[in-house]
Formats: structure tokens, sequence, C-alpha cells
């Protein structure tokens, strides 16, 4: 009963000071900049596009890992600097109640704020209209090839403009803004047999503002789960290291942004590949996603991704807790 009072003694204080300090406001900032910036993109790209491109790798990848690393960094250091760590140390508190308090105060900063990106991002990829609705249609177009008299897909334009690849390689400007489907134009250019080129308005279609079902929650929960480990690892480095938070940068650069992007089962190393196996969805997110998080290698389910992570937690609790209570910490000047 004495272990769980301290326990939260410790964690409403350091849930306070942390809740008002400059770290929590630089995490806050860098969160509503990179909401802001899906906010902007949103309209003019597939939510799903959006939700890859800054949820994976934009928040997953980088927001989450740097504010968990700050965060987490205060742990056991600020009261080193401090000189404060004294005090909890000379009275009758288990150091297992002071890491723990103070660590879980930093995980709950650190949830609401990597889970407040996750929110943030995947609302505004569905729901933001600052640039445009994405009502504005996709013109996709065909040119037909004389030589097999088959329909042959060109490239894709909102801008009523599209560019087409002649057959000399050059790109060329097409407007066909007052195109429908089904029309055809004939263009004033040859292939190189000297036959004219025709275009065909094959498809119009609308941006999809809908992001697939469970998106959201998988998003979230890798999300936390991620800020979670990373304050850990930040955490249990500041045992031993006066400033463990440039340890932590070097792994995340050398491990969580090189490695899980490299091909092979080297990304396995990464935390990043078990939260990304957590939100990708191979019935609702298509293969070309999936090469963007994934490089040659076999995917886990999400259940078994979580559960890899917790057990993870798990062991590194308990190894920081009984080195916490070993470390003989010293003063200098």
């Amino acid at each position: 009963m004495q272990f769980l009072r301290s326990t939260f003694i410790l964690y409403a204080a350091h849930l306070r000071m942390l809740s008002r300090s400059v770290r929590t406001l630089i995490s806050f900032l860098a969160v509503c900049l990179l909401v802001l910036l899906a906010a902007l993109f949103a309209g003019n790209e597939d939510a799903l596009i959006i939700g890859t491109r800054l949820g994976l790798f934009g928040h997953l990848m980088f927001l989450v890992p740097i504010i968990g690393m700050m965060l987490g960094s205060a742990v056991v250091t600020e009261e080193l600097e401090s000189r404060t760590l004294t005090y909890p140390f000379t009275r009758p508190i288990s150091r297992l109640a002071f890491f723990l308090g103070r660590w879980g105060a930093t995980i709950t900063v650190v949830g609401v704020l990597c889970g407040a990106g996750a929110v943030g991002v995947s609302l505004a990829a569905e729901h933001s209209t600052l640039m445009g609705d994405g009502g504005e249609p996709m013109i996709r177009l065909e040119r037909l090839d004389t030589e097999t008299g088959e329909w042959k897909r060109a490239a894709p334009s909102r801008t009523g403009a599209p560019y087409w690849l002649h057959h000399d390689g050059d790109w060329i400007e097409i407007g066909v803004r007052d195109m429908r489907e089904g029309d055809t134009r004939d263009l004033d250019l040859t292939n190189s047999n000297g036959e004219a080129l025709r275009l065909l308005c094959r498809k119009w279609d609308l941006n999809s503002r809908d992001l697939p079902g469970g998106f959201l929650l998988r998003f979230l929960w890798a999300s936390v789960l991620g800020g979670v480990i990373y304050s850990l690892f930040t955490a249990g480095l500041g045992i031993y290291l006066k400033n463990p938070i440039i340890l932590a940068l070097g792994y995340t650069i050398a491990i969580e942004w090189v490695l899980s992007n490299i091909p092979g089962n080297a990304q396995k190393i990464s935390v990043q590949y078990y939260l990304r196996c957590i939100v990708y969805d191979p019935e609702t997110m298509n293969s070309s996603l999936r090469g963007a998080a994934f490089t040659d290698v076999a995917l886990l389910t999400p259940t078994g991704s979580t559960i890899r992570l917790f057990l993870f937690i798990l062991v590194a609790v308990a190894i920081c807790g009984r080195s916490i209570r070993r470390k003989q910490f010293t003063f200098t000047s």
C-alpha cells in the first residue's frame, strides 16, 4: 500500500511539472504543425495517401520518437541535474516507485500528445477543406495505340492540362478541361508511323476522403504505444547517462530511420516495423502503400505486433527497476 501511495504522489507531482514544461510546449507545437500540414494537403490527395505519408512517416516515424525521447529523458536526469534526487532517495520511498511514478506521468503526457497527433492527422485527411474539398474530378486519359488498336493509360491530372509522354520522349501538355467521359480528341501530333494521335477521356473520379475502416483506431494505438516505448527507452538510459537523449537520437537515426526502411528482415530490429504492422491492413490498404511501409519482409498481425511490444515493455521495465535499485548516483560539481 505504501508503494502504491508513493508511486501516485510522485506521479501527480511529475505530471504537474511536466504539463507546464517547455519540452511539452515544444512537443505540442510540433503536433499542431503536423496536423496543419495534413489539413493543407488534404483535399488534393486521397485521405489514405495523407494518412500514409504524414501519418506513418511524418508522425509515427519522426514525431512519435522525438516526443517520447524528449519527455522520457526527464524521468531521472532532471532530478540529477537539479540535485533533488537525494530527497526521495533518502526517504522511505522505493526507488522503483520513484521510477514508475515519474515514468507513468511521462507516458500520460506522451500518450495524449501522440494520440492527439494521430487523431488530428486522420481527421484533417478526411475533413479538411483549407486547400480544396477534393470535389474537382481527376481526368484520366487513355491514348489509342494505332498498332494494336488498344487504349493505353496516359497521365492523370486534376488541372485540366495533363502531360502525356510523346513517342520521342518529350512531355507534351494537352488541354482537356472541356472533355467528358467517353469523349475523344485528335491531337496535332503523330506517332512514329505518321498516324494521328487520339486521346480518350476514359474515367472521371473524385479523391477518396474516407480512410479505411479501423485505420484511425489502429493508427491511434500504434502512436500511443510507440510513445510509451520510446519514452521508456530514454528513461532507462537516463539511469546511467547524464544526457541520454544523445544516444537515443543516435539509435533513432541509425535503427528506426534507416533499418526500418531498408529491404529485408533487418526491419524487424526496429520498433517501427511492429508499429507499422499494427497500422497496416492488407484488406483495406493497397499493395503500393504496403511497399511504402515495408520492403521485402513478411508482415505480422496487429495482435502479434502488440503482444511482442508489450513483452518488450515488461522486460524493459523489469530491467530499469533492477538498475535503479542498484545504481549508486553521484553528483559532480
